[in-house]
């Protein structure tokens, strides 16, 4: 079994977790209250800042190896790339409209509602795929020596946003994900 596949179920546990907080505050949206927009800032800043540079990359150089030893599992892998693509320009554009409800800026609620709640189905139906499909495929066709050349093409200092090198823009973030007082 491969540490990396591990860490990545664990992102995606952590990034399930954002996207429930993030629907709570659609929810407050369609209920016409106001929702947290410091915390859907926070939210979104991470969103696209994290899985996008780190989270992803990493699976995709992934998917590669798979498809070298699989070449029948390229359909699902180019897809749930391409889509790494499609949540980083949705999550980009909600960025954006997060961006304008904190700083008090216009922006047309029916709009940032269809934005966020797109976006929710688009990661979760993602990541559902990726731990149907992908990860096990992962599991399956990877050896040791597989996963020692992708963690050598992937050199990433620890970064994990929830360990224990906490990064202090997301301070705020994990704990009001963790429950942990400041």
């Amino acid at each position: 079994m491969s540490d990396v596949i591990d860490k990545l179920q664990s992102d995606h546990a952590h990034i399930g977790r954002l996207i429930g907080m993030l629907e709570e505050q659609i929810r407050l949206i369609h209920a016409e209250k106001n929702p947290d927009a410091a915390l859907m800032q926070d939210i979104m800043a991470y969103m696209t800042h994290y899985p996008d540079l780190i989270h992803h990359p990493l699976e995709d150089l992934i998917f590669e190896h798979i498809i070298r030893l699989d070449p029948s599992a390229q359909e699902i892998l180019k897809s749930l790339s391409s889509e790494h693509d499609a949540m980083a320009r949705a999550g980009h554009a909600l960025k954006a409209s997060v961006d304008c409800l904190e700083s008090e800026a216009l922006v047309r609620r029916d709009v940032l509602d269809q934005q966020a709640s797109d976006y929710v189905i688009l990661v979760r139906k993602h990541m559902q795929t990726e731990e149907k499909h992908a990860f096990p495929l992962a599991r399956k066709l990877l050896n040791e020596d597989e996963w020692d050349n992708i963690r050598s093409e992937f050199r990433i200092k620890d970064h994990e946003i929830f360990g224990q090198a906490l990064d202090g823009h997301y301070e705020t973030l994990y704990h009001a994900i963790s429950g942990v007082p400041d």
